[in-house]
């Protein structure tokens, strides 16, 4: 009872604190008042608590994570527990980790960004997770390769654009390639996995990415809405990548 009560606590604490910062962070870059996901107007504690009520500026209701992350979170947690997957001493550190990548994947895909000021905290957060699962060493060459490979592909992807565009003439951008963010946060898997797991955790990335967008590609063809090269976010895939290798039992 006391392990499901911590965890349903927990993970609301989590979702609601994802929410709040994944409202604010792309917007103000900082620690700021609550505000409008939709019109931006600073909103009062109170009214922003109810998420259920519209937003008294715009009268938009809040973004549908309000009423998915409180579900999902308690749920994760309580199966992390139940089959006692935790990696971490009595899983606080778990749930910081967990929660830390959860909003670098809610802001990547609501904005398609990866905020520095988000990275930066990553490298203290997986910095200090790897340090633990491996030690010191083992984290550094981690986090040094997972950035020096997706820069490696990061450069390829520009040059990939650049020949593109030569040859058919098409409009496509460098954002239509891999970010810059991407780079960052294979670094900060890196530290995480160490360098013994961040060759795994990109392949698994890599391989979900190519499964979840052939997915996306073949119900767009079938509802007639196909538009070449279109972008998706990478980071949900390359976390989801790590987490499996990180959570999943040998």
């Amino acid at each position: 009872m006391m392990t499901l009560i911590i965890s349903v606590f927990v993970g609301l604490l989590s979702a609601l604190l994802i929410n709040y910062l994944a409202d604010i962070l792309p917007i103000k870059r900082r620690i700021a008042k609550p505000i409008c996901d939709a019109c931006h107007a600073t909103v009062k504690l109170g009214d922003y608590l109810l998420f259920f009520k519209p937003c008294p500026n715009c009268g938009l209701r809040r973004n549908r994570r309000w009423l998915i992350l409180p579900v999902f979170f308690p749920i994760l947690f309580l199966l992390l527990a139940h089959f006692d997957l935790y990696r971490f001493e009595s899983g606080i550190f778990d749930w910081i980790l967990i929660s830390y990548l959860s909003l670098i994947v809610v802001i990547d895909l609501e904005y398609k960004v990866i905020l520095n000021e988000v990275a930066l905290a990553g490298i203290v957060i997986c910095g200090v997770a790897g340090v633990l699962l491996h030690g010191s060493i083992i984290t550094l060459i981690g986090g040094v390769s997972g950035f020096l490979i997706m820069l490696v592909l990061y450069y390829l992807g520009r040059v990939f654009v650049k020949v593109v565009n030569k040859i058919r003439g098409s409009s496509i951008t460098e954002d239509d390639a891999l970010g810059f963010g991407d780079v960052n946060l294979s670094g900060l898997l890196g530290l995480l996995l160490g360098w013994q797991g961040i060759f795994a955790g990109l392949f698994f990335g890599i391989l979900v990415g190519g499964l979840v967008s052939g997915f996306y590609l073949v119900c767009q063809l079938l509802r007639k809405r196909y538009t070449a090269y279109h972008a998706l976010p990478y980071a949900p895939f390359l976390i989801i990548g790590a987490l499996l290798l990180l959570y999943l039992p040998n």
